[in-house]
């Protein structure tokens, strides 16, 4: 009981028997006496410290034991009082509080007066809580115990092995060369590279020679003794390199090159001997010795060639051919070895593209040639970079338009899923936009959006902006709107204005007016128009002022942008001239009418504007300046800006006074049948002068012939209704005077109906 307890029930049994079966009380407590001591000399059994105290609460109440268990109470008290219990029993715990404890218990009295498992138990505690609960900034005072750990158990190799890692991880370079030293007493036992590394690295921050070499000769024993592991054979030499050992660095890096089977290890030893080697066509064999062994690093090794390659020998130029054979190789290579990583960069192939086109020893067919290579090579994002160089080459015969688009879709989805792949689409599609190619933008950008998942908002965001940008430019019907975008509402109302629906349009934005504003930079340039054309229609100062500071923003914003289309630039500088004209600021109107008209002048808004200059004069009743301008625009060569010219002469003839030149001149424009706007605008002047002429019945079916003309083609009308019709058949006879032509009107079924159409006083022409 005195010198072998244990924690078993026999020890229970042999205390029990012991206090109930002593002679007399002076016998009792030299029983207690001896237990109560072996109890303090083994506090590592827990049943032994615990069984005093439930004895005497198990025999407290017996008449026969009552006595003793008092007197056992008494001195179990006293032997509670001791420190060194009261410490043990706050010993555990992954905490400040625990390390404390026991940093007491391992300091002199205490720990002189434990046994060895005691000792153990207590150390293995404490070093645990210093390698994996400590804070960070703390755990370099857990070397200490180590080096104790160490110190007391100095014949087992594992805790030598873990007291090298916590001085490496955590310690000073005196505290690792304590470590390194004990460590070296030990033979090795096992191949460790772990702990190889970690004894070099420990000499390499002492800067002591001697120290490394007796570490390297202790780690050749280990391998001779049980093998090379082919890791951490790189990072061993690098330290060797630092210490300024090149012989033992040199043959840890052939150590690693050597191996049948190359691993991640052995491919960065062999880059360490090509640095090291100052021969070129050394380090090319070097690394095509490398590269021909079986192993999942042949990417990265076919990398480091190319890379020797691209750099050519002086007065040489780059050996393409021999770059592609060797990256076609490669590719095949990685074909037979599917869905493993071969260390292949294909973002750094991309960067070659670059040099293929800068390349001055190139004709242009060579480099087309090259590209056609790169694009057959079929690897993520390189092909496809590759293709789009080509399709944006104006020496290269491209493929019809529907190929073509679908050559820059596929590349949408051939670049992988990251940022990188983003980005160098995203510069062919800000390039198209740039280039008023806006449907290729819209392929490329709408593409990127769906097909890469790996990016952030950001980058997201300037591509749908650049996307939308370019709709605004294209004008089609089709949009593809982001239900996440802040202005999904407002590209809707575009999405609507497109299919015609212009009232929903409008009432999409009266509904978004605050995101509209917040937004106004980002929105189509049709829906602005629209928008704009609305508010300078109803009038009023709020909206010309509104107006005004819309389109001038987008104009400043805009004006120099590559990316917007010059029309989008004219049409709203015209805009911005209109909303000054109905606001009847006509000389401020007149220079921006100028504005667009020497900025934009190959534009049919430039015609529009040279019309606004005329109109403005008109309204300042400075006539003979409009008639200038009305004069020259007449005699261009089109037919639709001749009527129009001829309309408004009409009606600056009107404003003088001139009625019947004016009547004249408004039939003379209905007979060369003008575009719908233009029809009504002229019946409606022309409705004006039988008003003066008060010819009310003339005029009157006029004014019902407006807004009737060429909306749609009709199958059925309503009984009593007029209906205008357009007779361009000169054989009527219409010219010579007659008002009446009779219509013989059929059905399908056979039914027959005789119908008149009768002049409306409009002149030749409709009825």
């Amino acid at each position: 009981m005195s010198r072998y307890p244990e924690n078993s029930s026999d020890t229970h049994a042999m205390i029990d028997y012991l206090f109930k079966n002593a002679e007399d009380d002076n016998r009792f407590r030299n029983d207690v006496k001896m237990v109560l001591a072996a109890r303090k000399k083994f506090l590592q059994y827990a049943n032994l410290v615990s069984y005093p105290a439930a004895w005497v609460n198990a025999n407290r109440n017996n008449k026969d034991l009552k006595a003793r268990a008092q007197i056992l109470k008494q001195a179990l008290a006293a032997a509670d009082n001791d420190p060194l219990l009261k410490l043990w029993a706050q010993r555990g715990g992954n905490n400040a509080k625990g390390a404390t404890i026991r940093s007491q218990l391992l300091a002199a009295p205490y720990f002189a007066a434990m046994n060895e498992v005691m000792a153990r138990e207590l150390l293995t505690l404490q070093t645990s809580y210093y390698r994996s609960y400590a804070p960070t900034a703390k755990r370099s005072d857990g070397v200490k115990y180590f080096a104790q750990w160490a110190q007391k158990f100095s014949k087992d190799e594992a805790i030598a092995v873990q007291y090298i890692a916590m001085a490496m991880d955590y310690g000073i370079p005196e505290e690792c060369k304590l470590a390194l030293q004990h460590m070296l007493r030990f033979n090795p036992a096992k191949n460790d590279a772990d702990l190889n590394r970690r004894m070099l690295i420990c000499a390499g921050r002492n800067e002591d020679l001697n120290l490394a070499k007796q570490t390297y000769a202790w780690i050749k024993r280990e391998e001779q003794q049980h093998g090379v592991s082919l890791t951490y054979l790189a990072t061993m030499g690098d330290v060797l390199t630092t210490l300024k050992l090149p012989d033992l660095a040199k043959e840890r890096f052939q150590t690693g090159a050597s191996s049948a089977v190359l691993s991640a290890d052995g491919r960065e030893c062999v880059r360490r001997l090509v640095a090291i080697e100052l021969d070129r066509v050394k380090k090319l064999q070097l690394l095509q010795q490398a590269y021909a062994k079986p192993s999942d690093q042949f990417g990265s090794l076919c990398m480091d060639i190319t890379a020797i390659h691209l750099v050519p020998e002086e007065d040489k130029t780059v050996d393409w051919n021999v770059v592609l054979t060797l990256l076609e190789k490669c590719q095949l290579r990685t074909l037979e070895s599917p869905f493993r990583a071969t260390g292949f960069d294909a973002n750094t192939v991309v960067g070659y593209l670059s040099v293929v086109r800068n390349d001055e020893s190139l004709d242009v067919a060579q480099r087309q040639k090259l590209l056609q290579r790169f694009v057959k090579l079929n690897q993520t994002t390189v092909s496809a970079v590759a293709q789009l160089l080509l399709l944006n080459d104006p020496e290269v015969a491209q493929p019809d338009i529907m190929p073509s688009l679908l050559l820059f879709q596929r590349a949408t989805y051939q670049s992988g899923e990251d940022y990188r792949g983003f980005d160098q689409l995203t510069q062919f599609a800000k390039a198209a936009a740039a280039n008023q190619r806006h449907v290729v933008a819209t392929i490329l950008g709408t593409g990127i959006l769906a097909n890469f998942s790996a990016v952030d908002e950001n980058r997201r965001k300037a591509v749908r902006d650049l996307v939308s940008r370019s709709y605004t430019q294209i004008g089609e019907v089709g949009l593809t709107i982001d239900e996440d975008s802040p202005i999904a509402p407002l590209l809707q109302a575009a999405l609507y204005l497109r299919l015609g629906d212009q009232d929903l349009a409008f009432e999409m934005y009266s509904e978004n007016i605050s995101l509209f504003d917040e937004h106004r930079a980002l929105m189509p340039v049709d829906l602005v128009e629209f928008i704009v054309t609305r508010l300078i229609g109803a009038g009023g100062d709020e909206n010309f002022n509104y107006v005004e500071d819309l389109v001038r923003t987008w104009i400043v914003k805009n004006s120099e942008s590559d990316q917007v289309g010059i029309s989008a630039k004219a049409t709203m500088q015209l805009l911005l001239a209109r909303n000054y004209f109905k606001a009847r600021r006509f000389d401020i109107a007149r220079s921006e009418f100028t504005t667009v008209v020497n900025r934009y002048p190959d534009t049919s808004q430039s015609v529009d504007a040279q019309f606004g200059i005329g109109e403005s004069f008109m309204e300042q009743r400075v006539f003979d300046q409009a008639q200038l301008v009305f004069d020259k625009l007449s005699n261009n060569t089109e037919t639709l800006i001749v009527v129009r010219a001829e309309f408004l002469r009409g009606v600056l003839s009107f404003r003088r006074g001139d009625r019947d030149e004016a009547r004249d001149i408004f039939r003379s424009v209905l007979e060369r049948v003008p575009d719908v706007e233009l029809a009504n605008q002229t019946l409606f002047n022309l409705a004006e002068i039988y008003r003066v002429e008060e010819r009310y019945m003339d005029q009157l079916n006029l004014l019902r012939t407006i807004g009737r003309l060429g909306r749609n083609s009709k199958n059925r009308h309503n009984p009593g209704s007029p209906l205008a019709i357009v007779v361009h058949d000169s054989d009527l006879g219409i010219s010579r005077g007659h008002n009446r032509i009779p219509v013989m009107v059929s059905t399908s079924g056979g039914d027959q109906e005789l119908v008149y159409l009768i002049s409306s006083g409009a002149g030749k022409g409709l009825f």
